[in-house]
C-alpha cells in the first residue's frame, strides 16, 4: 500500500499486527466451522454481520467478507468502498460516487 497508493509512512502507523496460520485455526476450532467469516445463516448474514465502522473503538473501520454486507468478491468490493466512503466522510476526502451502471451499459427503464 506504501508504494502502490502513495502512502508513505504507513507501516510506522500500524500498532498491532496479527498474522493467522493454519495453525492457528486449528488452535482456535475454527476447522469446525466457517473458515474465513461468519456462518451463512440469517443471523449472520446481511446487516447482521459487523458493520463497517466498528462502534467500541474510534477510528477503526472493517472490511471484508465477514463485515457488512456479506461474502463474496462482489459484495466484499462493496464493503471495501462502504467504509472507504465513511473514512472519506469523517476527514472532508472528496470521492467519486460510482456511476448509474445502467447508464453506462446502455440500459434504460421504459
Amino acid at each position: 500500500m506504501e508504494q502502490r497508493a502513495c502512502m508513505s509512512g504507513l507501516s510506522e502507523h500500524i500498532c498491532e499486527e496479527i498474522v493467522y496460520t493454519p495453525d492457528t485455526w486449528e488452535a482456535s476450532g475454527i476447522y469446525l466451522g466457517a473458515t474465513f467469516n461468519l456462518s451463512h445463516c440469517l443471523s449472520q448474514m446481511l446487516y447482521f454481520r459487523p458493520h463497517n465502522r466498528f462502534e467500541e473503538i474510534d477510528n477503526l473501520y472493517l472490511v471484508g467478507g465477514g463485515t457488512h454486507p456479506g461474502s463474496g468478491l462482489p459484495t466484499i468490493y462493496e464493503s471495501a468502498r462502504i467504509s472507504s466512503n465513511l473514512i472519506s466522510k469523517k476527514y472532508s476526502v472528496p470521492y467519486r460516487q460510482p456511476c448509474n451502471l445502467s447508464e453506462k451499459i446502455g440500459i434504460h427503464k421504459k
